[in-house]
């Protein structure tokens, strides 16, 4: 049976009063991130690091509301978002979006990643942001730390 398309559950979604829109994947789990529990440039050491990091995440967020249906970014923290080069280490296309919310399908991924092909992820904005924050060398101490297991 065909899935329904994106714009038409997003209709009806918004219609019921549902702000994100959810797909399980095939497994039938929902691998969801959503927004971070730090402000990462709020922790930044200096004020002029805060201003950068602030400065840095408004045009992130512009971006990332921007993104559009197979559109692809790098979600490695390490590479920024909008990197297409063969360094980016976990890559993903734009299979969704709703308000505040976009739905990627992981292409690429190292067996030590948690991410895998083809799992379909759905990260908060926000999250998609302080990735890209990350990667651009605005980091926190837990950033050291492994990520957490789903």
């Amino acid at each position: 049976m065909p899935r329904p398309s994106a714009p038409l559950l997003l209709a009806a979604l918004l219609l019921s009063g549902c702000a994100m829109l959810m797909h399980p994947t095939e497994d039938g789990h929902s691998h969801q991130v959503g927004p971070p529990k730090v402000d990462r440039c709020a922790a930044q050491p200096t004020p002029q690091a805060q201003a950068d990091c602030s400065e840095l995440r408004d045009e992130t967020l512009v971006f990332v509301r921007k993104l559009f249906v197979d559109e692809q970014v790098c979600i490695d923290a390490v590479q920024p978002l909008q990197d297409d080069s063969r360094s980016c280490q976990v890559r993903a296309f734009v299979e969704g979006v709703s308000p505040e919310s976009v739905q990627l399908e992981v292409r690429a991924a190292p067996p030590e990643s948690r991410y895998h092909p083809m799992e379909e992820w759905w990260f908060h904005e926000k999250a998609l942001v302080d990735i890209n924050l990350r990667a651009k060398g605005f980091s926190l101490p837990s950033d050291s730390l492994p990520p957490p297991k789903e």
